[in-house]
């Protein structure tokens, strides 16, 4: 994307240009107090970097929505195939574990995925230019496109190993016997895999399966899949899950960088190793322990409802404790109304605008105040050397010590934070296998794939799809200061983070909450369910 649609050089020239600084004078004269321009043209500067061509924005777009769709197909296949696969190659008694594995390994993806993340956004966007401030400014856009084409790679040698799969794998001949012995091999309810491999070595000539009607196939099979009660419960589960925690992960790493005041490259850092290792080790455990006790459907049903409602109270809980408190450090003046006031009378003429975000904190010796830009705090254009600045000739303060960034900048409860979200996940992971060996054993063999290509179809539309609707516009509701460029709002600068905490954990756990709801209604419906072969439950 990066390559085909990439921004204009003229913009990242400029963006880096304008902030260099020149022996003598800063050259930063849009972040200072212009009280020399006019309203009227106090944003030229801006219409000159106001050159992204409408088409091209259209076109990128498309090609955003064409290759996610992709990626959803690709991912989506390899979870609703994937599982059957296996399930029909391996003893229903040893899937637990496999499937414990399966889920750790697709646990370990985003963990090295935010950590890739936290790599490429050290880099510069344009990895040809460098400009003079940090990764932890606000104006600094790390390098996303490279990740994307580092998985790129990745992912098409590891399809490579996937297409070498055979297409049915050898299985022992007790082991088939034992998967069917409760079914019945020519009446086609076994499974799709080993067990059609039996039925046609048993019927060489017979081809009647393969000149049915296939539509009129999948009309049957999805009418029986509607009708059962256990999977439409999960069903809803799955939809609010996804909503819920889909919504979460995405926000987490602004949030992070937000309300702990992080650097973009340590917030993507921080949210890859927030509790998903603890996770993995839950879900290699729940694997192992259902393998060796094999519990019964019911008490899988509860430990996944159970798992559904620790997660929900726990995020209520780390967000109560997990309060920086740097709602007394805006970078402006808060009102009654929920807005944020950024121009005071000090700074009154300077023509500011929310362009730029760059906050400067004066501290005095009894007082300490954060300003959104050194325009804001009424600075003027003020000698630079080696990189420093003086801002001595501020109008709204020039007696306190001036320095770029929050007053405030470090908060402990991180770390808080991340030990009781590790808790809170080991707990939860142990009901993930549970879930899964239900969604599979609720359905016929022959089923299996169809059900979870339809739970996945379902979570996609109803989940996925409303989630950057549904968390974008609720924590956006929260911002307190957005950039303006190019006459149009751009992304939020400031956020009142309490609001923001609170919108997106109390979210999150009504989502949870209500898919806990789905997962009880399960334990009523599951009773009976055979998990394993050498059970009755």
């Amino acid at each position: 994307m990066y390559l085909l649609f990439p921004p204009p050089q003229s913009f990242i020239s400029s963006e880096i240009n304008r902030h260099l600084d020149a022996p003598g004078i800063s050259q930063r004269t849009e972040t200072f107090c212009r009280s020399n321009v006019t309203t009227q043209n106090s944003t030229a500067f801006d219409d000159t970097l106001c050159t992204i061509n409408p088409v091209n924005r259209r076109w990128a777009f498309a090609a955003w929505v064409f290759v996610y769709s992709l990626m959803g197909i690709g991912a989506t296949t390899i979870y609703v195939i994937g599982a059957p696969y296996l399930d029909d190659s391996i003893p229903n008694n040893d899937s637990p574990f496999y499937f414990a594995i399966t889920i750790a390994v697709r646990i370990i993806g985003p963990v090295l995925g935010y950590l890739l993340s936290s790599f490429c956004l050290t880099f510069y966007v344009d990895m040809g230019k460098r400009p003079d401030w940090k990764s932890d400014d606000p104006r600094w856009i790390g390098a996303w496109w490279l990740g994307a084409l580092i998985l790129a790679i990745v992912i098409a040698l590891f399809a490579l190993i996937l297409a070498s799969f055979p297409r049915i794998m050898k299985r022992k001949d007790n082991d088939i016997a034992e998967n069917v012995s409760s079914y019945g091999v020519g009446d086609m309810t076994t499974s799709s895999t080993a067990t059609l491999e039996l039925s046609e070595h048993q019927n060489p000539n017979t081809n009647s399966d393969t000149n049915k009607n296939r539509l009129a196939e999948f009309k049957e099979a999805l009418r029986r899949l509607l009708r059962n009660p256990v999977l439409l419960c999960s069903c809803g589960s799955s939809i609010f899950t996804i909503l819920g925690l889909a919504g979460y992960f995405v926000w987490l790493p602004k949030y992070f960088e937000h309300e702990f005041r992080l650097s973009k490259s340590n917030a993507a850092m921080y949210s890859g190793l927030s509790g998903n290792v603890t996770m993995i080790f839950g879900v290699l455990l729940s694997g192992y322990l259902m393998k060796k006790y094999h519990p019964s459907s019911g008490q899988v049903a509860a430990i996944v409802a159970v798992s559904k409602y620790v997660y929900a109270f726990g995020l209520l809980l780390i967000m109560l404790l997990s309060d920086c408190n740097f709602m007394s450090d805006l970078p402006g003046s808060l009102q009654m109304n929920g807005s944020l006031k950024l121009d005071i009378e000090c700074n009154e003429g300077c023509n500011c605008g929310t362009v730029q975000f760059l906050p400067i904190c004066f501290r005095g010796t009894s007082h300490q105040q954060t300003y959104f830009s050194p325009c804001h705090a009424g600075c003027r254009e003020a000698p630079s050397l080696n990189g420093s600045v003086d801002y001595s000739s501020c109008m709204c303060d020039s007696l306190s010590l001036a320095t770029p960034g929050y007053c405030m900048e470090t908060c402990s409860n991180l770390y808080i934070y991340m030990v009781l979200l590790a808790v809170i996940k080991l707990v939860v992971s142990v009901g993930a296998v549970g879930n899964l060996i239900i969604d599979l054993r609720c359905v016929e063999e022959r089923d299996k794939a169809l059900a979870l290509g339809f739970l996945a179809t379902m979570s996609g539309l109803l989940g996925f799809l409303p989630n950057p609707i549904i968390y974008g516009s609720l924590i956006d509701s929260s911002c307190l200061a957005w950039e303006a460029s190019c006459g149009e709002k751009g992304s939020c600068w400031v956020y009142n983070t309490e609001e923001f905490r609170y919108k997106l954990h109390g979210l999150t756990s009504a989502c949870l909450m209500i898919a806990g709801a789905f997962e009880v209604l399960t334990y009523f419906k599951v009773k009976g369910l055979s998990l394993f072969n050498n059970k009755n439950f």
